[in-house]
């Protein structure tokens, strides 16, 4: 079954939006390991449809998570729209420290330029690339942390309870 989720040479076949098989396939794990594996298939992808490739992070994620959890956050083109639904929403969690499939988050107007937003995959972070627009692991968990801080910005984690 891992074999499966890491096997990107399928055909061509797109995962965006998430197909009922690969759906059936990923429901097999925990709901962290579900937003890890698939946000490792969409690497390459283009989600952001509405922001510039420059600000595609927020659309980006929560396009992703609705089509592996639709309803599990709205899609959102800022971080602080989609900060407030995953605040509010009783279907995530805040969390102190970064793990597998949370959201991690830096929100723009707490600090210094733009925050920006992805999926924690070990220690490395999956998001928008501002530079293809892609959805590309370009980040570790310790950059976003040091370069967001070091700019003022508060570091958010959130978990998917379900």
């Amino acid at each position: 079954m891992i074999d499966f989720v890491f096997n990107k040479d399928l055909g061509g076949m797109e995962f965006y939006p998430l197909k009922p098989w690969a759906r059936n396939v990923l429901a097999m794990f925990p709901v962290s390991k579900q937003i890890k594996y698939y946000a490792l298939l969409l690497e390459g992808a283009d989600l952001s449809f509405i922001a510039p490739d420059k600000l595609g992070c927020a659309e980006s994620c929560t396009r992703m998570l609705n089509s592996l959890f639709p309803g599990s956050v709205k899609i959102s083109t800022g971080t602080w729209g989609m900060y407030a639904d995953l605040l509010t929403s009783d279907r995530w969690e805040r969390i102190d420290e970064p793990e597998d499939g949370c959201v991690i988050i830096a929100v723009t107007g707490q600090g210094t330029g733009h925050g920006h937003a992805g999926i924690v995959v070990g220690t490395s972070v999956l998001s928008n690339d501002s530079k293809t627009g892609k959805w590309a692991r370009h980040l570790s968990v310790l950059f976003f942390q040091s370069y967001f801080r070091g700019r003022g910005f508060v570091i958010h984690y959130f978990r998917l309870k379900y």
